[in-house]
């Protein structure tokens, strides 16, 4: 199965049995790849593969899901780091106090993103 395709289908709200139709594979197949792919860490769960955006505010929530988006997150990090790298990173981790480098880039994309 084209991984790719099916990720990019999902981004237009196809479901798991139309993504298999179009790729010519049963649609438990695919929702059992997109599992495993979460579960590997290539994928990046947002409430069940779906997306937040904002919402009208007299509803109560700042945020509503969008159903079939997905957000690819690749291989772990530390598998790609130098030994010199990595310990570059444990030192930025312990000037900030950070546990784990997953903190420490969460606390950099939310100060990004603030």
């Amino acid at each position: 199965m084209d991984f790719e395709r099916a990720v990019e289908l999902r981004r237009q709200k196809r479901t798991y049995n139309e993504i298999g139709e179009i790729l010519g594979c049963a649609g438990s197949a695919v929702r059992r790849r997109f599992v495993k792919e979460y579960e590997l860490g290539n994928l990046l769960e947002l409430s069940g593969y779906r997306a937040a955006r904002p919402t009208d505010p007299r509803r109560g929530s700042d945020y509503h899901l969008r159903q079939g988006s997905v957000l690819p997150v690749g291989t772990s990090i530390a598998k790609r780091l130098t030994t010199k790298e990595k310990l570059q990173v444990l030192d930025m981790m312990s000037a900030g106090r950070y546990r784990t480098m997953n903190d420490m880039l969460l606390a950099m994309l939310r100060e990004k993103m603030g």
